[in-house]
């Protein structure tokens, strides 16, 4: 990265890199003994890299930001920005229409709760996104923006419905009002599915609906993201930073610890921890090479046992 930071190790360097992307331009960061602002760090990274003077670095720098926001995008829609608005669209239906079609099973319950845990992540995603895009003075960047904040708005809307109008509960029927009730939601989405992407609804019609998500502060063109949104993104992304290390160390403990003690079925999994670790992150299984020793050991371990009996 810098000469300057030369010296870090694998966290800091991390750490500096998700600052100088993200992090708003007067959020104070310590790297590597040094207390320095998210503007300076950018110039110092922009300036090594091409050698650049500070507007040019500021220019830079909201480029970066833009290519980081449709690289999140575009990982985490699977197939397309708008492929998946229209999946939604798909899955809100199916639920409304299950979740009120005289019997709630369990596995109409699992769907409906599942939606509604992905939808907050997903926000949050997007959430980052809009803010990486909004940050930069790029026209394009800023249509990106815009069709972002179209679908957290439907995202939101279609949340509302499937809150508004099923209920967390298994194995209970449904009565013939809640299920005329349904109607007006499932027929909206169901149209919206058949509209082009970018296509909306009367604003007074989601009012009376109770799913109207236009007048969000957050989703607002003038929102200040940096100031209140990427702060928070960026403390929390330091906070799970530290507990992964922490759960990955332990892990790490409890899969070496003692392995030669370990015989037959009372060995642990290292393949279900090591897939538990690459779960807790994105990131590379750093303790990956050690789990695949430690495991070759105890596979040894059971097969002198098998040949013992």
């Amino acid at each position: 990265m810098l000469s300057t930071y030369k010296d870090l190790n694998e966290k800091a360097l991390r750490q500096a890199t998700r600052e100088t992307i993200f992090a708003p331009q007067d959020r104070r960061i310590k790297i590597g003994g040094r207390n320095v602002s998210a503007s300076d760090l950018r110039y110092e990274v922009a300036n090594t890299i091409e050698n650049l003077g500070s507007d040019k670095s500021i220019e830079h720098a909201q480029d970066l930001q833009s290519m980081i926001a449709q690289s999140i995008e575009n990982i985490n829609s699977e197939t397309s920005s708008s492929q998946e608005y229209f999946r939604w669209l798909d899955e809100t239906t199916d639920i409304l229409k299950n979740m009120n079609d005289g019997f709630v099973t369990d596995e109409d319950l699992e769907k409906r709760n599942e939606f509604l845990d992905f939808s907050h992540q997903r926000e949050a995603e997007l959430l980052v996104c809009l803010g990486l895009y909004q940050s930069s003075k790029n026209p394009e960047a800023q249509e990106k923006a815009k069709q972002i904040r179209y679908k957290l708005t439907k995202l939101r809307e279609m949340r509302s419905a499937i809150e508004n109008r099923t209920r967390n509960q298994a194995d209970v029927e449904i009565s013939r009002t809640e299920y005329e009730a349904a109607i007006p939601y499932y027929k909206l989405y169901r149209g919206l599915a058949k509209l082009p992407f970018g296509y909306d609804i009367a604003r007074q019609q989601k009012i009376n609906l109770g799913i109207n998500h236009d007048d969000d502060d957050d989703l607002d063109e003038d929102y200040n993201y940096y100031d209140n949104l990427l702060n928070v993104v960026l403390d929390q992304m330091e906070e799970e930073d530290l507990n992964y290390i922490a759960r990955e160390y332990q892990l790490a403990h409890d899969m070496a610890r003692e392995p030669d003690t370990f015989v037959g079925n009372s060995a642990p999994d290292a393949q279900e921890i090591s897939d538990k670790l690459q779960e807790l992150s994105g990131r590379k299984n750093t303790f990956r090479v050690k789990y695949d020793i430690v495991n070759a050991r105890l596979n040894e371990k059971r097969n002198e046992t098998e040949m013992e009996y």
